[in-house]
């Protein structure tokens, strides 16, 4: 009996391990980019640059600090934002080193409401989504972190 009980319990955790969870498919990101949205409007910035990699940098020269300050002064500016993002699609690859790196695209608008007021987009412009790529890599606690972000204009800075 309890050799029975320890074989069924080997199989069930290692079909959750598995199969159930998995952090590598489009889904997975779906719902870390809506947990993004959940948590910005709660303005919890420490929770929102939890998905940035300390070692983030861009294409205009932008780390963690400048993203932090950023996300900073847009919560003080706005109550809340409105997102709306669409044809979200994931690639996963392995960099030289063997470490995952998922890139995740999609279109996106932002706009920071205030007063219950549509105010000012903040990514992408009225009518007119922005395409974006978001590079993430798996950091050592094996969690999801975004380290780059390609597509955003100038004006975003």
């Amino acid at each position: 009996m309890k050799k029975s009980v320890l074989i069924i319990s080997i199989v069930l955790i290692t079909f959750v391990l598995l199969f159930c969870g998995k952090k590598d498919d489009p889904i997975y990101f779906q719902k870390l980019l809506n947990e993004m949205i959940e948590t910005a409007n709660e303005k919890d910035i420490d929770g929102f640059m939890d998905f940035f990699s300390i070692n983030y940098k861009d294409e205009y020269g932008a780390n963690y600090l400048v993203i932090k300050n950023l996300v900073k002064t847009h919560f003080e500016r706005f109550d809340k934002f409105e997102v709306v993002y669409e044809d979200l699609s994931v690639y996963i690859s392995k960099d030289e080193n063997g470490k995952k790196t998922a890139e995740v695209s999609f279109e996106i608008i932002v706009t920071g409401v205030k007063d219950g007021v549509l105010v000012n987009e903040i990514i992408g412009e009225s009518g007119h989504l922005e395409y974006i790529v978001l590079t993430f890599k798996k950091s050592d606690l094996r969690k999801w972190k975004i380290v780059k972000i390609d597509g955003l204009d100038d004006k975003n800075y």
